[in-house]
């Protein structure tokens, strides 16, 4: 089928999206081109036809995107005076979760199943882990770290890229079949298993469920960052639909580290059995950044440049693009506060300034100097241990006995994960899979020492605590789980207890933070500091991506080219203005410490820009 680019000219493409009726559109949308509004503009479409809102669905793949469109979408038809229709918009993995809550029996899998991330920052990942360590070891000794995380890997990759059996490792095989018994044991299912699952009960049934067959209309966001397990899913499942628009830019594929490649993005544009599109006029940028941008895009597109390079939607705004080199780090913080404050004196507001740098480590270190010169702001939170076990433990009191709650809480205490994996797990099939049970049985028949017994004792009164529905009692536990006392607390757990189980995820953050004090979120007037990652789908009036020095700008974490894309979705998050800065010293304290292999030179990303820097003395 035909590209639609020569049907409709640049400025007038989004309507493309609002006209098309069946078949497959892949949409090549670049930064700021209006890819929501213009799949905004289609559902609004379908419905003034009369399609019901159930027949249409939104997917992306992240949490953070389809809760963004949502807000979008809603305040599209609020500002009309209109209520905002009730689209279903899910993540691939909560659609796949929908589809093993309704036919997961069907693979053996139980009612009661629990997610969890196989990951080492997360608690639950972090015990099951070191269980795998324990069992996959050929002596006393756990498995090493390092090649437990290797294997890890190779499973994410095996799950997420589709990577047949036969190229499996001896090793791969054996770690996923011990998950596979811990998992079953645990009446849990990590979440790198849930697509592929998934895709076995439906290729089991021989049919895509009834209530998604009924979907006609499927919209898919952010394309270039599915993975093959994702876009093998979503065409399973939308295979029957009438329309199914996909959206993406393959220049703003950032996030292979999931397996994803803008390949299956250009793939779909390329077939002639679809139809394609290109959105370039740009509404977001202003002239000076755009044409920066645009010689990074150079550089990525080669030959195809002509087709995908932006075009500003309005040539008199004109814009700033900037590069400052300082002498030194004390010295950058130094200048980028003062840009800041002149920035804030113009518009009265922190709130549309954002900073972008390489990782999250390096967010909090700019967010920390810079409020020491004066400037409101926020940075990538730490990760709180203390919150994790909460939200463990009152998981636990919605689910007293299921076994993954149980053998996390047991993690509390101090014994080693072989007393686990030899004493307890060979237990579990005589109890029904309780582990607190089995661990009872292991302390009183196992010859443990003294110590292990006490501690096997302590655990029964934590998880009788738990389970008494005793607001006096949880709260008392809740507190042995999190090291912090709760006083003045009983009522947020009264409140806990009286949740209706299908109620608790939605509730159960914003009770956590009241336990712990914490605020809940306001639009304070702070300056974000974050990652280049967490800045998709957001755009500022200024954007300043300070250290961008070579060894930064490409790091070290993932392919140069993944890097360059990744700099160019930064770059393209500016409405008026880009400041580019990076000092060629650093200091020895230990904040300022030089990056592993930084060069004090202008990253070659920023000087593809074209820009003449501006050194400061």
């Amino acid at each position: 089928m035909p590209s639609l680019n020569e049907q409709y000219p640049p400025e007038q493409r989004q309507n493309a999206i609002t006209d098309f009726k069946t078949g497959l559109l892949a949409v090549l949308a670049g930064p700021g081109t209006g890819k929501t509004f213009g799949l905004i503009s289609r559902i609004k479409q379908l419905l003034a036809e009369g399609v019901a809102e159930d027949d249409i669905i939104y997917v992306s793949f992240t949490n953070e995107i389809v809760r963004k469109f949502s807000d979008d979408l809603t305040e599209e038809f609020e500002k009309r005076g209109e209520v905002s229709p009730s689209i279903r918009t899910w993540t691939l993995h909560s659609l796949a979760w929908r589809v093993l809550r309704n036919l997961g029996h069907h693979i053996n899998l139980p009612a009661q199943t629990a997610l969890y991330d196989l990951d080492e920052d997360d608690i639950l990942g972090e015990i099951i882990l070191s269980d795998l360590r324990t069992g996959l070891s050929s002596d006393s000794r756990p498995l090493p770290a390092v090649h437990c995380k290797a294997l890890l890997d190779q499973y994410r990759e095996a799950r997420r890229k589709l990577v047949p059996k036969a190229q499996w490792s001896q090793g791969l095989l054996a770690f996923i079949r011990l998950l596979l018994k811990v998992n079953g044991e645990l009446q849990a299912l990590d979440w790198d298993s849930v697509l592929p699952a998934a895709t076995k009960v439906i290729e089991k049934e021989g049919s895509v469920p009834e209530w998604l067959r009924r979907i006609p209309h499927v919209l898919a966001d952010e394309y270039q960052d599915f993975n093959p397990a994702e876009h093998a899913l979503l065409h399973l499942v939308s295979a029957g639909a009438d329309s199914r628009v996909l959206v993406g830019d393959q220049f703003q594929s950032i996030y292979g580290r999931r397996g994803a490649s803008p390949d299956l993005l250009v793939g779909l544009a390329n077939d002639p059995n679809h139809c394609c599109l290109n959105l370039v006029r740009c509404r977001r940028c202003p002239v000076a950044v755009i044409e920066g941008a645009n010689r990074v895009l150079a550089a990525m597109a080669g030959p195809d440049f002509a087709e995908v390079a932006l075009q500003p939607h309005d040539p008199a705004r004109i814009g700033s693009l900037e590069i400052f080199e300082l002498p030194s780090a004390k010295q950058e913080v130094e200048y980028l506060a003062g840009r800041i404050r002149a920035w804030h004196a113009a518009t009265n507001s922190y709130r549309d300034i954002i900073g972008l740098c390489a990782s999250r480590e390096q967010a909090q270190l700019y967010s920390r100097l810079l409020r020491k010169a004066g400037i409101p702001c926020d940075s990538p939170a730490d990760r709180s241990v203390t919150r994790e076990w909460l939200k463990v433990a009152v998981r636990h009191l919605a689910v007293p006995a299921h076994p993954l709650w149980q053998r996390a809480l047991l993690a509390k205490f101090h014994l080693p994960s072989a007393r686990y994996f030899k004493g307890i797990r060979p237990r579990l099939a005589a109890v029904d899979g309780s582990v607190r049970q089995a661990t009872m049985e292991a302390a009183a028949n196992s010859g443990w020492s003294r110590p292990c017994r006490t501690q096997a004792q302590a655990y029964q009164a934590l998880l009788e605590d738990l389970s008494s529905r005793d607001p006096e009692r949880c709260l008392s536990a809740l507190e042995n789980i999190s090291g912090v006392a709760l006083t003045g607390k009983l009522s947020k757990v009264e409140e806990l207890l009286a949740l209706p189980l299908e109620d608790l995820d939605a509730r159960r953050d914003s009770i956590i933070d009241s336990l712990l004090g914490f605020a809940p979120p306001t639009e304070d007037d702070r300056v974000r500091i974050m990652t280049m990652h967490a800045s998709k789908g957001l755009d500022r009036k200024h954007v300043f991506i300070p250290a961008c020095e070579k060894g930064v700008y490409p790091g070290f974490s993932s392919s140069i080219d993944e890097q360059r894309r990744l700099f160019y979705v930064g770059a393209t998050r500016a409405k008026d203005g880009l400041l580019i800065t990076y000092p060629t010293s650093r200091d020895s304290t230990r904040s300022m410490k030089r990056p592993h292999k930084c060069e004090y030179v202008l990253s070659e990303f920023a000087a593809l820009m074209g820009v003449a820097v501006t050194r400061v003395r």
